[in-house]
């Protein structure tokens, strides 16, 4: 915390106490984290998020849409040699969250070395390509 000076931690202060969200005064301080611990060490009780503000749920819905609307093409592009990154990235979804699908539909994670091996292999066959 000792990023802040003293008037930031003020200000931190009193925008939440009239009112403003800790994700909108977040959104100035560069970390929810640091203005939580502000707000928590200056013995203030956080507030719960109003119940249309919370994104646990929608996103959870939203998520299971995706992946069963999708779910033989993100297997595919898996499969195809996509990384988890760049299948989530496609798919709108984190690569954690990919990772997990897969090994849930019994779906072999490429270990590190077939990740970089399959990297190599294509950037090879791309420069082939080329010449």
């Amino acid at each position: 915390m000792s990023k802040l000076k003293d008037h930031e931690r003020a200000d931190i202060i009193r925008r939440y106490a009239a009112g403003e969200s800790l994700r909108g005064i977040s959104r100035d301080f560069g970390s929810q984290y640091l203005v939580r611990k502000v707000l928590v060490n200056a013995g203030i009780a956080i507030r719960p998020a109003p119940e249309g503000k919370r994104l646990g749920s929608w996103r959870r819905r939203e998520v299971a849409a995706i992946l069963e609307k999708h779910h033989d093409d993100i297997i595919e592009t898996y499969l195809g040699g996509s990384s988890l990154m760049k299948t989530g990235d496609r798919f709108g979804l984190n690569h954690a969250t990919v990772e997990r699908f897969l090994r849930d539909q019994g779906v072999p994670i490429r270990t590190f070395e077939q990740a970089h091996s399959l990297r190599v292999r294509s950037r090879v066959q791309k420069a082939d390509q080329g010449a």
